[in-house]
């Protein structure tokens, strides 16, 4: 047993360590769609038939949430209804589904609590409501994941990469992988000013400096330098002084 390749020594030029390489690939595959460009995805996404049923069941609502909290897709696929809480508006995240099965951690072994929209907590209210009244029709409990399949199951990855480019293709945005859902979250959030702390949280990264280290570029510039502020407040102050004095 040994802790080394000998077969890389064998190579004519120095290769990348594993984790640089994984990290340039990962830079260059952020990809996030813009406000517009996710809107139009999540109409889609809950469209609704003449009956009133969604298009693309729970598909669309699975898909909304990943547009809407960031989570890992592997997260999403092992919440079961128990993790939200709507009236704190918030998802527990402690577990992923991989190789088929359950697990009780997350990719940085750290669980966390995750923020909820007011206008997402709507849809998995209406979520859940159809998932009991589709249960009841059937005669069968409600079930055990927040995504059943039709079969009942965990929900097939394949089967959803299908169901999220059909959505793609029919909100006319670019050909993008499911995953840039979670970098679409990570930039718009970072748009509207959230410190990079909450981000990395939210995203489950375990040190903040990562979170920058990929999203940076999605940070918006303040048009006045901070170091203005300064003199704004001295100028406050100064203010304060000739009042009191007077």
């Amino acid at each position: 047993m040994i802790s080394t390749n000998p077969a890389i020594a064998l190579s004519g030029r120095k290769r990348k360590t594993a984790d640089k390489k994984n990290r340039a690939e990962f830079e260059e595959s952020i990809r996030a769609l813009d406000a517009r460009q996710l809107q139009a995805l999540l109409d889609v996404a809950l469209a609704r038939n003449e009956r009133g049923e969604l298009i693309e069941r729970h598909f669309g609502v699975f898909f909304t949430l990943l547009g809407k909290t960031g989570l890992r897709p592997s997260e999403a696929i092992a919440l079961i209804p128990h993790d939200l809480d709507l009236q704190k508006r918030t998802v527990r995240v402690e577990k992923v589904f991989t190789s088929g099965r359950v697990r009780p951690y997350t990719k940085t072994g750290a669980p966390r609590t995750v923020d909820l929209s007011a206008d997402l907590c709507a849809v998995l209210r209406t979520h859940l409501a159809e998932l009991r009244e589709k249960a009841f029709a059937k005669g069968t409990p409600m079930p055990e994941m927040l995504f059943p399949s039709a079969a009942g199951t965990y929900i097939d990855w394949n089967n959803a990469v299908d169901a999220f480019h059909r959505m793609r293709a029919k909100a006319k945005i670019p050909n993008i992988p499911p995953y840039c859902l979670r970098h679409t979250f990570a930039s718009l959030l970072l748009k509207t000013g959230a410190p990079i702390t909450h981000v990395a949280a939210l995203l489950g990264h375990s040190k903040p400096t990562t979170t920058l280290q990929y999203y940076a570029k999605y940070i918006p510039e303040e048009k006045l330098r901070f170091v203005d502020r300064l003199d704004a407040q001295e100028v406050d102050v100064k203010s304060q002084s000739d009042a009191v004095a007077k």
